[in-house]
């Protein structure tokens, strides 16, 4: 079992949603230990606990970043987000072997 944080976070789509202030929460589980994050949106990527803090609007508006719990994940679910992201990353350099380094 793997210590981790469900949060609920504020998330924005795009800088225009950002400068007139809109947002949404999506939530999250974070896992410390390997900085491996994966949502409800379904996305598995590594991140930091950066990602955590408050989220700065513009006119000084902070929304806030919530812990829902900590919960234990089971260590063959932390196995399989870590395949996933280490096929993904091969996948990658796969494709710049072929069509050269790609745009982000």
């Amino acid at each position: 079992m793997v210590h981790s944080i469900k949060y609920k976070l504020p998330v924005v789509e795009s800088v225009l949603d950002w400068t007139h202030g809109f947002y949404r929460y999506i939530r999250e589980i974070y896992i410390p230990e390997f900085k491996i994050a994966f949502n409800e949106a379904g996305y598995v990527f590594t991140t930091n606990e950066d990602r955590y803090r408050d989220l700065e609007l513009p006119n000084n508006k902070i929304v806030k970043c919530e812990i829902l719990e900590t919960i234990e994940l089971e260590d063959e679910d932390i196995d399989v987000l870590r395949k996933y992201l280490n096929a993904r990353e091969n996948i990658k350099k796969i494709i710049e072997k072929y069509f050269g380094k790609m745009d982000k």
